[in-house]
């Protein structure tokens, strides 16, 4: 089981205005977060807010996947105002989770948020690593945040909400620890 106090773990999220290009995750390709939710491992909601990009009015394909739209946002506040915030809860947190980690980490790291000295648990890889099926080259397959949810008897109903998919992330992270 843990041995780490689940107050001192975050769990975050983001909704973006798109994808980078290809899976290297280096660059945001000028996308830019629409949604940051962070829980911390007992469920306490710490932060879930909406933001006005900066560089960008309108997000046709992203929209479609998570609904926000760009009248949702336009009178948030850029991210950049609550970066002091955002970096308060990370630099808190003794070991960080997300699903699809590196996603989330580029993204916030775009904005300047350090991740030095943290501790990370890629929910996704470690999931995969498990169950994943082996794919044509033997390797681990990864799956969507809502089969993994399924796997553990989530109902990931609001998918592709931040708030939603944090909480579904805390939950197969505390299973994935019951395994062991």
């Amino acid at each position: 089981m843990l041995k780490i106090n689940r107050k001192s773990i975050i769990v975050f999220d983001v909704e973006t205005t798109g994808l980078p290009d290809g899976s290297d995750y280096k660059s945001t390709c000028g996308h830019e977060i629409l949604q940051l939710a962070i829980i911390d491992g007992t469920g306490t909601l710490l932060m879930n807010d909406f933001f006005k990009p900066v560089g960008k009015s309108s997000w046709d394909e992203a929209q479609k996947i998570h609904g926000i739209a760009s009248e949702d946002v336009r009178d948030k506040p850029a991210i950049s105002e609550l970066r002091n915030t955002i970096q308060h809860h990370i630099d808190s947190a003794e070991l960080l989770v997300a699903y699809n980690l590196r996603f989330d980490v580029m993204f916030l790291r775009a904005i300047e948020i350090s991740f030095a000295g943290k501790y990370c648990y890629d929910v996704m890889n470690e999931f995969a690593k498990r169950h994943g099926d082996k794919g044509k080259h033997r390797l681990r397959q990864y799956v969507s945040l809502r089969k993994c949810a399924a796997y553990y008897g989530y109902d990931l109903a609001d998918a592709h909400n931040a708030e939603a998919d944090a909480r579904a992330t805390l939950h197969c992270f505390l299973k994935l620890h019951e395994e062991n």
